[in-house]
């Protein structure tokens, strides 16, 4: 089983922005999108009890691909990070033959589509604003998926394992987390049983984690970081650049804002991670990104842009790929961005070092995908379509800013008029992109 164990079937229930379950945030496709049972009737499933029997033989399970890929690429998985974070033999004890756990779960990962960004790796799958964006570009209203029924189910599912003193993790992300009622419903609880002696102590171990876009610091007419201060809360904030780069890849918000918002969870003490998406910009970027942080006692914890090339170009979202760019300006860029993290050396920089190898490499491995000519204009002309639903920044006026050969050599390109049919039939498009 050593290869394939993972804790988080044996501990952990997950929850996505469809209401469907998966196993955990990286895994695809989906195990269920049945809406009518409870977490506690979930646990014990047929289709669990299923996936844990196949973990116990040994074999590798269909929606973890996203986990063996990282693992086969030298990236730390979600899967290897489980295994640090939990005692496997302890949770194994607890494991029946037939696939059954004995006790219900402790971890709860909750993500909703509530979000006000529409970011440039993002899609309809994840975030309400981009359900609007994909109205405006494509003319296809993406199907609504909120069920408050369903919502205020977990929110008491919830809530009844912190009563029970069971639940030892919650992993609030989205979407946008501040925007969700299960979340509020939950943390309201929590800040109510801060004022019973029986639950104070408990409440304040609870590990809660956050993956937020910092667009929303009020709460009630109250700020979010002040009212989370007491909780043990590790943040990880999507900070996908610095300036114009950030306002382009993080799509609909502000950068001073944000940044705002950051500094007073900062200022408060909180155990913060900064994330990003590794796109063109944020590479091009990079010097900045990294100096940015280079006094702030924090993390990096940065993410490889996952896609589907095979798919291209229907599979991509334009020029926020590096590896569609010329092998010397690539190269040129890619060195600068290792240069930079070699330079300020914040902590997880390796992490961005092993992204920026791996981008190398499949640029090598397909250079029939990210050499194609047609490809390459196809995704200009998705990257002109996309420029006129920006809110803020232009990707034709931000690679001026960041990279002047880059643009001499966009400005070149002859597009393709974007197809919106053949894009819809991508692989990105389809209904189990979540956790890609």
């Amino acid at each position: 089983m050593s290869d394939v164990i993972c804790p988080l079937i044996l501990n952990h229930v997950y929850t996505g922005t469809r209401n469907e379950r998966r196993l955990c945030c990286s895994a695809t496709p989906r195990v269920s999108q049945d809406k009518k049972r409870t977490d506690e009737e979930w646990w014990n499933s047929e289709e669990m009890k299923g996936i844990r029997r196949k973990m116990m033989r040994g074999e590798k399970l269909e929606m973890c691909g996203v986990c063996y890929y990282r693992e086969e690429n030298g990236l730390e998985s979600l899967r290897q990070e489980g295994l640090h974070d939990w005692d496997i033999d302890e949770l194994l004890k607890n494991l029946q033959p037939d696939g059954s756990v004995d006790v219900l779960p402790e971890f709860f990962e909750h993500k909703s589509v509530h979000c006000n960004l529409k970011c440039q790796t993002c899609t309809p799958v994840l975030s309400s604003t981009w359900m609007k964006l994909e109205k405006e570009m494509y003319g296809y209203k993406w199907p609504n998926n909120f069920d408050d029924e369903y919502e205020e189910k977990q929110a008491e599912s919830i809530i009844n394992a912190i009563l029970d003193k069971r639940c030892k993790k919650i992993n609030w992300a989205g979407g946008e987390p501040m925007m969700m009622p299960v979340h509020w419903k939950v943390t309201d609880k929590l800040v109510e049983l801060l004022d019973d002696p029986e639950y104070h102590d408990y409440v304040r171990s609870i590990r809660i984690q956050y993956n937020t876009n910092l667009t929303k610091g009020i709460w009630k007419n109250k700020s979010i970081p002040e009212m989370l201060k007491p909780f043990n809360i590790e943040l990880r904030t999507s900070m996908d650049g610095v300036g114009d780069a950030f306002e382009f890849n993080r799509d609909g918000a502000k950068w001073d804002e944000c940044w705002n918002v950051w500094n007073e969870y900062y200022d408060l003490g909180f155990e913060i991670e900064v994330n990003a998406v590794y796109t063109a910009p944020l590479i091009m970027n990079m010097d900045a990104y990294q100096k940015q942080y280079i006094d702030k006692d924090v993390r990096f914890y940065d993410h490889i842009y996952v896609t589907y090339p095979d798919q291209y170009p229907g599979g991509g979202q334009g020029m926020v790929d590096i590896r569609l760019y010329p092998q010397h300006i690539f190269d040129r860029i890619v060195t600068n961005a290792e240069n930079s993290l070699k330079k300020y050396m914040n902590e997880g920089f390796e992490r961005g070092l092993d992204i920026l190898r791996i981008y190398r490499d499949e640029k090598q491995k397909m250079a029939h995908i990210f050499e194609n000519e047609d490809i390459i204009r196809k995704m200009k002309g998705y990257t002109e379509h996309r420029d006129n639903f920006c809110d803020n920044v232009k990707f034709q006026d931000l690679i001026w800013e960041l990279d002047q050969e880059a643009a001499e050599w966009y400005s070149k390109i002859e597009s393709l008029p974007y197809d919106p049919n053949e894009n819809k039939q991508a692989g990105w498009r389809a209904e189990d992109w979540e956790g890609r």
